[in-house]
């Protein structure tokens, strides 16, 4: 008995003992692949699989058409036994003079061709393509250039419709394709339309891992080098599953994934399955319509100038379709802690006021295009000047009756970041530690050291005594009194009589934070604080320590407030940016969650904007003095 499997077209024939069964390139991904074992006997009598109409396999499905062919032959040699051979066939173009014309017009590749051969050595090493060459010209082409007899070709998109374009290691464009997103597309097809791809392998490597387990020592012939990354990018989102106790060549990896068929979310005409609706928030326009991964990290360029991507707003559309709309956001923060609701109004209004003016310059500043380490940092700075916060001029003191004041900045974009602790003099300590990321090739400087760094740089300084005012005075008395450490918005300093004092509020300090994000999806953070109340000289807490109170990349941006020893132990500002990027969380399911779950109670706030516009301030205490505004027009200001 013999099977021949023959794809025509859409469609594709398979015949037993020479009869036929009729399938398409869909059947075989959901249907015949998955449920194998429902086709064993033609699988293990499988001799010829033809397919025809090669050319129109290309871009995005022909990736997909030549994954699905491998996990069929992986299929048939692995379980069935069977190793059955593959004929392509195709034809030209039918229609060669429109084609021509309709990419780059006639004779360019020959006028390319005709500079790039005056230089003599190049004379034999280059040569034109293009759709109107006939088909054997065009196959010998093809062949010269991938076994090294030519070095370059002049070429129209035709060279698309018959090579594999993933060897090509660059691309020079010559004439104006109609639109600089389709300019964007052709210059990543190198890659893009690569089958090795690893964002389309990692689809149907998690297919393939449901249809027979996967073995690295095995399945190299089928899906290339490189399989090793991809499947930790799958062990990393919890489909696949294996005894660590193994060695790395011995490993089976067995499907575990929550799809119950994971072949029925891939769509085999596009490289992702996510799509996004990219909107003009200020005029209301469709932009137009991409896939996920350009939706955030792809600046497109309109006639006018660039045209932000990223977005403050992400709505549900459909089956796989979201609205994106464009804009800026900022989020501050005052400190997080036991708040009393009843807080006087001598006490809660100047830091209420102070939290909008902040909020209002911040807006400014993205709105006349500053960067956001610009904007978090002129935050920072008008709050560590306010007396009502417990950084710089409000800093709390030491079981000594001193300052040490810390900062962090961090730059989203590059991951960039400067810190510095144990300050006694510098007025702004939030802009010594961007000093610090700049000009220093270090991450963190204290104490003398980076006193003596801001002596050098001549940032402003005052005398220790400047910091240490008569409420701060009376602070730490209180605390010495109660035999404690007062920790930021903390529950009151308790006498040693053990009555709660009278609730006047005026204990209650806060460390102050800034994140922001502009219309181009920049990301930036800055917090700072003096730390605790009796505090003992050289304690260190979250805020200067990257990943605990301060941090930044391309997903997100945090800032947080609380407890330092327990931000610390719950690495909470990384495990939000973890949780987005390993898990896929949204910035508030992130959030929530390490607020929520990894952080004790009563010990943390924090605040943060993602790429995609979105804010949040979640705290697990009784309030966080806090703010926020978006580009559409939110604004936010609270305390509980």
């Amino acid at each position: 008995m013999g099977t021949l499997l023959r794809w025509i077209g859409s469609g594709c024939v398979i015949i037993l003992n020479w009869c036929s069964l009729i399938t398409n390139p869909d059947l075989l991904h959901v249907s015949i692949l998955p449920c194998h074992r429902q086709f064993s006997r033609i699988l293990s009598n499988l001799r010829f699989v033809i397919v025809d109409e090669a050319h129109s396999y290309k871009g995005a499905f022909g990736c997909h058409i030549a994954l699905n062919l491998r996990r069929l032959r992986r299929l048939c040699s692995h379980v069935y036994g069977s190793n059955p051979s593959f004929i392509f066939s195709t034809a030209t173009s039918g229609n060669p003079v429109e084609h021509s014309k309709s990419h780059f017009g006639g004779k360019l590749c020959e006028l390319l061709l005709s500079y790039t051969k005056q230089p003599p050595h190049l004379v034999d090493t280059i040569c034109a393509y293009r759709a109107g060459y006939i088909a054997e010209d065009r196959r010998r082409i093809e062949h010269e250039f991938f076994n090294g007899s030519i070095c370059g070709i002049a070429a129209t998109n035709a060279l698309e419709l018959g090579i594999d374009v993933g060897h090509i290691d660059a691309t020079l464009h010559l004439g104006f394709p109609g639109s600089i997103a389709r300019f964007f597309i052709k210059s990543v097809a190198t890659s893009k339309e690569d089958a090795r791809n690893q964002q389309v392998p990692e689809q149907h490597l998690a297919t393939a891992a449901f249809e027979h387990p996967l073995s690295l020592s095995d399945e190299e012939k089928y899906f290339g080098p490189g399989l090793e990354s991809v499947i930790m990018a799958l062990k990393n989102k919890g489909i696949p599953s294996t005894d660590i106790s193994c060695s790395a060549a011995a490993r089976i990896w067995s499907y575990i994934g929550l799809e119950k068929m994971p072949s029925s979310a891939i769509s085999i005409r596009a490289i992702e399955n996510e799509r996004y609706k990219v909107i003009d928030i200020q005029k209301n326009v469709l932009l137009e319509e991409i896939e996920e991964s350009k939706a955030f990290f792809q600046v497109l360029v309109g006639r006018s100038g660039p045209v932000p991507r990223k977005a403050s707003t992400i709505e549900h559309l459909g089956d796989n379709w979201r609205k994106v709309i464009m804009g800026w956001a900022i989020a501050l923060h005052g400190g997080a802690g036991d708040i009393p609701k009843d807080l006087p109004p001598e006490l809660r209004e100047p830091r209420e006021a102070c939290l909008r003016q902040c909020l209002q310059m911040g807006v400014d500043a993205l709105k006349a295009q500053k960067s956001p380490l610009d904007v978090v940092e002129l935050v920072v700075r008008e709050l560590e000047n306010n007396p009502y916060f417990n950084a710089g001029r409000g800093s709390v003191l030491t079981s000594n009756g001193t300052v040490e004041m810390e900062a962090c900045i961090m730059d989203g974009n590059t991951k960039n970041c400067g810190a510095v602790s144990g300050l006694t003099t510098v007025v702004n300590a939030i802009s010594l530690a961007r000093l610090v990321m700049e000009k220093t090739p270090h991450i963190y400087l204290a104490f003398e050291g980076a006193e003596a760094f801001a002596r050098e740089q001549g940032v402003e300084t005052m005398d220790s005594s400047h910091f240490i005012t008569e409420r701060n005075i009376e602070r730490l008395k209180q605390a010495k009194e109660a035999n404690r450490v007062q920790v930021d918005y903390n529950t009151r300093p308790i006498p040693k009589d053990d009555k709660p004092p009278a609730p006047s509020g005026d204990r209650q300090l806060g460390t102050v934070g800034c994140v922001a994000v502009d219309s181009y999806g920049h990301l930036a953070t800055a917090t700072s604080t003096g730390g605790l109340v009796n505090k003992m000289v050289g304690r260190i807490g979250d805020t200067p320590i990257i990943g605990a109170g301060t941090y930044a990349n391309k997903l997100c941006a945090v800032s947080a407030t609380g407890q330092g020893d327990a931000i610390i132990r719950a690495t909470v500002a990384r495990d939000v940016a973890v949780l987005m990027e390993y898990k896929g969380l949204s910035l508030k399911e992130a959030a929530d969650y390490v607020v929520e779950e990894s952080a004790p109670k009563g010990t943390t706030g924090l605040i943060a904007v993602s790429a995609t516009g979105e804010v949040t301030m979640p705290f697990n205490t009784t309030g966080m003095f806090r703010a926020c505004a978006t580009e559409d027009g939110h604004t936010e200001l609270a305390i509980w």
